[in-house]
């Protein structure tokens, strides 16, 4: 048992809602998994402060080791949690890690471990504040290090589209789904018909309040900064009536390969796009609507290659 364990258990050691004793007694045996149980394996498990949520209609609340289910968590969209610890657990079916939060209500009179996908921040309570860390304010780039995208057709047409070496990167277009269905879909942009917001240069956002918005979600999730190389990166989400989704990939506004570029750096018409971290994804919405996310992150050299480009001299029309 590595360190970190030890401490959290011998911690809480005396605490009823770690162990689940004050999550529902009356859990039957019915709702015992043995395989689930065996299906994951501990990494760590220790204490974190409290935070305020609420669950999502979707998924269910387990026991430590999730080996029994004590509920669905559509039955307790209206509780409001308030966390005490958290944990990880190796998922060895799909080769994943999640972190789980134990929650109670403000009685304590109901427990149990939600994975942290499934829950939002909530309102304030005599136990803690709305506004939770941003260690815990919602899911971020590096929890879907190992998780697979769902099919996406249309996603994958549009990057075979956009060519010069472009391909979907796995982890960027499965947090991208999860921001789309999550975050952004449920947001309430000004517009909701026809949003259209990008990713400014960090707190410049100007005067579109979509923007402002749309910055504010992105950096609950940890994407902070625009621009170029590590943990930097270029934003766009469109909600429009459908004219072709492929041509949200919006070429013109992500400097898409220009000639000029061609031969700086090792920088080719073929490999353009290759070295680029694409997230992807479109949904198709009622009343011919369409919703697409881009995420992207180009490496560090490109910020000085689309300067260039971009301040290029324009020849006369008369040359």
């Amino acid at each position: 048992m590595n360190k970190i364990m030890q401490l959290g258990l011998a911690s809480l050691a005396g605490v009823g809602l770690w162990t689940g004793a004050t999550a529902p007694a009356m859990a039957s045996s019915r709702n015992y998994s043995a395989a689930r149980s065996a299906s994951v394996r501990l990494i760590w498990r220790t204490r974190m402060g409290a935070h305020v949520y609420h669950n999502r209609a979707t998924g269910a609340r387990y026991s430590e080791h999730l080996g029994v289910r004590y509920g669905l968590n559509q039955a307790t969209t209206g509780v409001t949690w308030i966390t005490d610890a958290h944990e990880k657990l190796y998922n060895r079916d799909t080769k994943t890690e999640d972190i789980y939060y134990h929650v109670h209500n403000q009685n304590e009179t109901t427990a149990g471990w939600i994975w942290r996908g499934y829950l939002i921040p909530g309102g304030p309570t005599g136990a803690a504040q709305s506004t939770p860390s941003s260690a815990t304010q919602g899911l971020t780039l590096a929890d879907f290090a190992h998780r697979t995208p769902l099919p996406d057709s249309p996603a994958q047409q549009a990057v075979a589209e956009l060519g010069h070496g472009a391909t979907l990167d796995p982890q960027y277009t499965a947090f991208a789904q999860y921001l789309m269905k999550n975050v952004l879909l449920p947001a309430p942009f000004a517009n909701t018909n026809a949003v259209s917001a990008w990713m400014a240069e960090d707190d410049d956002t100007g005067d579109r309040p979509d923007n402002v918005l749309l910055q504010e979600l992105l950096r609950q999730h940890g994407i902070v900064h625009f621009g170029y190389g590590p943990n930097r990166y270029q934003v766009m989400y469109m909600r429009e009536t459908n004219q072709g989704w492929s041509s949200y990939m919006n070429l013109e506004y992500h400097n898409g390969p220009d000639e000029g570029a061609y031969g700086i750096d090792g920088i080719t018409s073929a490999n353009y796009f290759t070295p680029v971290k694409i997230g992807y994804t479109v949904e198709f919405l009622p009343n011919h609507k369409v919703a697409t996310l881009i995420i992207m992150n180009y490496p560090a050299k490109y910020g000085q290659v689309h300067e260039m480009e971009n301040n290029e001299d324009i020849p006369d029309s008369d040359d």
